[in-house]
């Protein structure tokens, strides 16, 4: 059984009370009850997931969802299907859930948790999209094996995803793109249905829908941002 991070609640109140001298956002993390699991379990999030989601809507998850840009724009853009969205860091985590209070976005879960473990909480066929931005790239060779996006994860979401679901993804580090186009030369099922190495500079951007990264790549080096959705075919 994999590791689970305690609910710091629990604890004795003047360690729980050092700890979130820290972190403040240690504390405010339940103060989202609403918005987010923090400590998820597949009990507790079908408790939750139930009340904002028929088999009718469709379903979207991220990983990696940050303060939450991304996801919440997806969920006003698209208010009748559901959003869970994945993030480890307190203080994205609070960050989104204030963002989704504010504009009042019923329709989006938090889950603090790593991606990798999204079969714990969705079954068989059950998603429609996967969305990855700008995951850490592990660049060095010996951190390769860090990276979420590898072989394993491919074939987990090629049984997690509809008939013809999709998985996009975006990222800066033009190698690590091309590691995952690599990747799925081993999965004929998927097809790709767009793919560009420079976002910026192809139709695509049209309909782009910025993280907070792009916001600030805008205002750094504006680095060529690689872009891919693929769709599964059972």
């Amino acid at each position: 059984m994999r590791y689970r991070p305690p609910d710091y609640r629990d604890m004795p109140t003047e360690e729980f009370e050092r700890k979130a001298r820290h972190n403040n956002y240690m504390r405010q993390i339940y103060d989202f009850p609403r918005t987010i699991i923090p400590h998820p379990s597949f009990e507790k999030f079908e408790e939750f997931w139930k009340n904002r989601c028929s088999r009718s809507n469709k379903v979207h998850v991220e990983i990696g969802c940050g303060s939450g840009g991304y996801l919440i724009q997806l969920a006003q853009n698209f208010p009748n299907d559901c959003f869970a969205g994945f993030e480890l860091r307190y203080k994205r985590l609070v960050l989104a859930a204030k963002k989704i209070e504010k504009f009042d976005c019923a329709n989006v879960l938090l889950l603090k948790d790593k991606g990798e473990y999204l079969g714990d909480y969705f079954g068989e066929n059950s998603i429609d999209r996967i969305h990855v931005n700008f995951p850490d790239p592990w660049s060095k060779k010996a951190q390769k094996k860090h990276r979420l996006l590898n072989h394993d994860f491919f074939q987990k979401i090629s049984v997690l995803l509809r008939p013809e679901g999709q998985f996009l993804f975006k990222t800066d580090h033009q190698e690590y793109f091309q590691w995952v186009l690599d990747l799925l030369k081993n999965f004929p099922n998927f097809q790709t249905i767009e793919a560009t190495t420079h976002l910026q500079q192809s139709s695509y951007y049209e309909t782009n829908i910025q993280t907070e990264f792009e916001k600030m790549f805008q205002f750094k080096s504006n680095p060529n941002i690689g872009y891919l959705k693929i769709q599964i075919y059972k």
